[in-house]
């Protein structure tokens, strides 16, 4: 429900005085408006479930499947896009290394611009095409957004009004249901016999998903699951090499279990990462990918079992 602290969020008046502080140069501000909703629209034609905007009092973000790909604050722009043929002037950073991701989550080559707000004014047709590129790209690696209870709706009817569009707000938002993938998963520490023991036909089916999405973007992928080695995929493509951990989940993976020696190969192997499947036996599974070293950040790791094991008499004499 709206609050006083996020009213910015649902009213239209209240998300237009936030983004005229943010961006005080009413040009750029239509300018950036425009850009957003060329981004929306392009993520909602590409997946209607996998995207959202995140109004604050500062900045304003546009997340798509997993990633930012745009963001503004009181005094630079941020995009990640496409490569582009050569490199754009006047950037107050650009950051690009070939062939590779910006993101671990949307392993394609891509690059970040940071720019002032006036720059979008002028922006040249390549980094725009480019955006919506990696829109597409991003849209492809996760179709369901994880943010979708942060989406400020106020933003996307404050830049149709400015810049006369008529961008519609996001699958999920039209159908008034929010809570619906919360309502699908069991409350983490109350885990369900799924969470501890999947079932063989929804990790085959999750291994399947990931191998293919690999295979799609150009990887070479050889699966090692029945060398025990905390892991479940070997991916490489062009010197870059990726090992992949696969968990699949019936609903949705919110709650995923790692054996001891994944966790211990997560820690120490930085090619680790970890693919979890969600809705994985379904024409519905969505792809959710982290890097080992990003774990502890992302995810509340619980001990939820513990061996016990009969001591021998030499044990009990001690």
């Amino acid at each position: 429900m709206p609050t006083n602290s996020n009213r910015h969020r649902y009213d239209v008046a209240a998300a237009g005085s936030v983004l005229r502080s943010i961006v005080p140069d009413p040009d750029a501000l239509r300018s950036i408006g425009s850009l957003v909703a060329d981004v929306c629209q392009r993520a909602s034609d590409a997946a209607p479930n996998c995207w959202e905007v995140t109004l604050q009092k500062d900045a304003l973000r546009v997340n798509v499947g997993q990633v930012a790909v745009f963001s503004i604050d009181k005094s630079h722009v941020f995009l990640c896009t496409e490569p582009i043929r050569s490199r754009p002037r006047n950037l107050l950073s650009y950051w690009s290394r070939r062939g590779q991701a910006v993101y671990p989550a949307v392993p394609v080559p891509s690059v970040a611009l940071r720019f002032v707000h006036t720059r979008t004014v002028t922006l040249e047709r390549d980094i725009h095409r480019a955006l919506l590129r990696f829109v597409d790209q991003a849209a492809a690696w996760k179709s369901s957004s994880p943010w979708k209870t942060a989406h400020s709706p106020a933003v996307i009817d404050f830049f149709n009004s400015l810049c006369s569009r008529s961008v519609c707000q996001p699958a999920y938002w039209d159908a008034g249901d929010l809570e619906s993938d919360d309502k699908l998963e069991p409350a983490q520490g109350d885990l369900s016999e799924e969470d501890l023991v999947p079932s063989r036909d929804v990790e085959k089916a999750a291994v399947a998903f990931v191998t293919k999405r690999y295979r799609d973007f150009g990887y070479k992928v050889r699966s090692t699951e029945a060398d025990k080695i905390g892991y479940d995929l070997h991916c490489s493509r062009r010197g870059e090499v990726r090992h992949v951990e696969v968990k699949g989940r019936a609903l949705d993976g919110n709650v995923v279990i790692l054996t001891r020696g994944e966790w211990e190969r997560a820690q120490r192997d930085d090619r680790w990462f970890l693919a979890i499947v969600s809705r994985a036996n379904s024409e519905m599974a969505v792809l959710l990918e982290w890097a080992g070293a990003e774990i502890p950040k992302r995810f509340r790791i619980d001990p939820i079992a513990f061996r016990v094991a009969l001591r021998s008499d030499e044990d009990e004499s001690e």
